[in-house]
């Protein structure tokens, strides 16, 4: 099975401790993931059914009686030794990422796309760009001056998608130059 970043995310903050999915939720929510990297509630949904269907993860329904069952999960010992082998994973440490943006500046010859209409979604990029490095700024910040501990990884993980937008936005800008 391919893991996505979901997967990850969802085997990681599991290896603590069993959770319902609202606790897993809230525990992403409070350590501010969605800042350095992509998910959404659905997608943990999804992955919790592959990872369960592939043997990584197991779930026990558990009730009280003043509420609903609830479904906890938990990671098997499958995934548990795959985690411990993550460190080695090749495809995560050498993948390169691609970006659906580049592909319609690519093809805008070929799409028929006007200099000038490209220009106006290099502009509309940049705007997207600016508006999510500002939001993870204050995620970075709130973070740092929250009352937990952030881990040397997690300040590795903010700094990164910090820079690498602020990259992005920089080369944009630059490139705006050569469209009329």
């Amino acid at each position: 099975m391919k893991l996505n970043p979901t997967d990850y995310i969802i085997m990681a903050y599991l290896k603590s401790a069993p959770m319902h999915v609202y606790k897993l939720s809230d525990k992403l929510k409070e350590d501010k993931v969605d800042s350095w990297i992509q998910y959404s509630i659905p997608h943990i949904y999804y992955s919790l059914r592959r990872l369960k269907e592939n043997g990584l993860v197991s779930v026990e329904i558990k009730s009280v009686k003043s509420k609903p069952a609830q479904k906890i999960y938990s990671l098997t010992d499958q995934a548990l030794k795959l985690l411990d082998g993550l460190q080695d994973d090749n495809e995560l440490i050498s993948g390169e990422q691609f970006f659906p943006f580049d592909l319609i500046i690519g093809l805008a010859r070929r799409l028929e796309i006007s200099g000038k209409q490209v220009k106006a979604m290099i502009e509309n990029r940049i705007a997207f760009l600016k508006s999510r490095l500002e939001a993870v700024q204050n995620d970075f910040r709130a973070k740092e001056t929250g009352t937990q501990d952030m881990s040397k990884g997690e300040r590795l993980a903010f700094q990164h998608r910090i820079r690498f937008l602020k990259g992005e936005i920089d080369f944009y800008r630059k490139s705006l130059k050569e469209f009329k």
